[in-house]
């Protein structure tokens, strides 16, 4: 299910600025409401690309202090957020640049044999504790694979998907035009069936052999 709120993009930005204002005019106290507004979904977007939480709350620590240190330099020409998630995505990628984990895709990837791809959905009636326990290994295994993707693919992925964020809002936070963010997000979407294709054919190979080998 996407987002509900029904605020809109305006008055969202509205209210960031006020507390803009109210910083810069000496309420630090101010600060605060524009990090809890954003702290979570940030936090989990740093800690499902690092797959570290200490690494995540040190990044949110830094990223947030540079904020808070360069409010002033803050023009708003596009929104806060946007401008937030730039300086934490961009230092997430400086520390998996410094953890020598950080690989570079192609952009260009080719067309798979299916458009549709879904993601796992609950149920609309109580599962039993083997579908959860399906279901939770599911999850894991999109979240491993997407965890290989670039970052913006990552970022990208996880706003929509585990955020419940619609794409125009993704677009506006990472400040990135809406046709840009579809063509990733279809990319990435690509990535995951390839992967997810490629290891259910390496699995059905392994049965294939295990049976081969037992009828010997």
């Amino acid at each position: 299910m996407k987002s509900t709120n029904t605020a809109s993009p305006s008055s969202k930005s509205a209210i960031d600025r006020m507390w803009i204002q109210e910083v810069l005019s000496g309420d630090e106290e101010a600060f605060s409401n524009l990090i809890s507004k954003y702290k979570d979904q940030l936090f989990e977007l740093a800690c499902r690309i690092l797959k570290n939480r200490s690494e995540a709350e040190d990044i949110l620590q830094d990223a947030f202090l540079q904020a808070y240190r360069h409010l002033g330099d803050f023009r708003h020409d596009s929104q806060f957020s946007t401008w937030l998630y730039s300086i934490v995505l961009n230092r997430v990628r400086n520390r998996m640049r410094q953890n020598k984990v950080l690989r570079w895709y192609s952009l260009d990837v080719r067309r798979a044999d299916r458009e549709d791809i879904r993601l796992p959905e609950l149920p609309h009636k109580a599962p039993t504790v083997d579908t959860m326990a399906e279901k939770h290994m599911e999850l894991e295994r999109i979240q491993k694979i997407v965890g290989t993707f670039p970052v913006h693919y990552q970022s990208i992925f996880i706003m929509h998907y585990f955020h419940n964020l619609q794409l125009e809002e993704v677009a506006q936070r990472l400040g990135r035009p809406l046709g840009t963010v579809k063509v990733y997000l279809h990319r990435a979407r690509k990535l995951l069936y390839k992967r997810l294709k490629a290891e259910m054919s390496s699995a059905d190979l392994k049965v294939s052999s295990d049976l081969a080998l037992t009828s010997a």
